[in-house]
C-alpha cells in the first residue's frame, strides 16, 4: 500500500504518453495488467454520459479500451474494434476494499479477449471478437481515469499499483505466475 498511487475519485489521474513503442500497442495483440483496490462502490447516479458510474483502472480513450470497476461491483475489461463494436468481460461481484490483480489480454491473431482476476479467468473468458482492433492514433493511456477532460471520466477512487502494458497477449500461465509469483502480492 505504501507505494501505490492513491486516487480521490474526483480529479486524480496519471497520463502516459503514447509516444514511441506505446503508440500502436493496442492495434494488435496486447495486455493491460494492474493491481487495484477500489475504496467504495461507484455511484449508481452516473451523471451526464455515465461519467461517474465506473472507476477506470487503465484506459485508452475514445471508445475506451480499459479495465474498470463498475457500480455493479464487478471488474470489467473492454476492447473495441475498428467498426466501434466492443467486447466486454466481467468478474463475479467483488466487494470494494481489497487488492485484486487484473489482466486484460487481447490475442489479435486468434481474435480472443481474455480477462483474469487474481490469476484466474473470469466466466466467459476467452471471448471471441471479429474485425481489426481500433486504431487509437495519438490517444494517451490513462491510469485512474477513462478520460479526464471529457465524458466518461470514470475517476478511480482507491489505490492502483504496478500497472503494466504489454505489446503481446499474456498467456493464462503468465498471468497466473505474475499473480502468484509475488509481484505486488498484497
Amino acid at each position: 500500500d505504501g507505494k501505490a498511487l492513491q486516487f480521490d475519485g474526483v480529479n486524480d489521474y496519471v497520463q502516459v504518453s503514447n509516444s514511441g513503442s506505446l503508440q500502436d500497442v493496442t492495434d494488435r495483440s496486447f495486455s493491460f495488467c494492474a493491481w487495484a483496490k477500489p475504496q467504495d462502490v461507484p455511484p449508481t447516479n452516473c451523471g451526464t454520459n455515465n461519467n461517474t458510474c465506473e472507476y477506470a483502472v487503465i484506459s485508452r480513450p475514445g471508445w475506451h479500451t480499459n479495465i474498470a470497476y463498475a457500480n455493479s461491483q464487478q471488474f470489467t475489461a473492454e476492447s473495441w474494434n475498428a467498426s466501434n463494436t466492443n467486447s466486454t468481460l466481467a468478474s463475479a461481484v467483488i466487494a470494494p476494499g481489497s487488492w485484486h490483480h487484473l489482466c486484460l489480454a487481447v490475442d489479435d491473431a486468434a481474435k480472443r479477449l481474455s480477462f483474469y482476476v487474481d490469476g484466474a479467468p473470469v466466466s466467459g473468458s476467452p471471448k471471441s471478437y471479429s474485425g481489426a482492433l481500433r486504431d487509437y492514433g495519438t490517444a494517451p493511456y490513462y491510469i485512474g481515469t477513462g478520460r479526464p477532460d471529457y465524458d466518461w471520466r470514470w475517476h478511480f477512487k482507491g489505490a492502483i499499483d504496478e500497472v503494466r502494458i504489454y505489446s503481446r497477449a499474456l498467456s493464462a500461465a503468465e498471468v497466473s505466475a505474475q499473480y502468484n509469483g509475488g509481484l505486488g502480492q498484497r
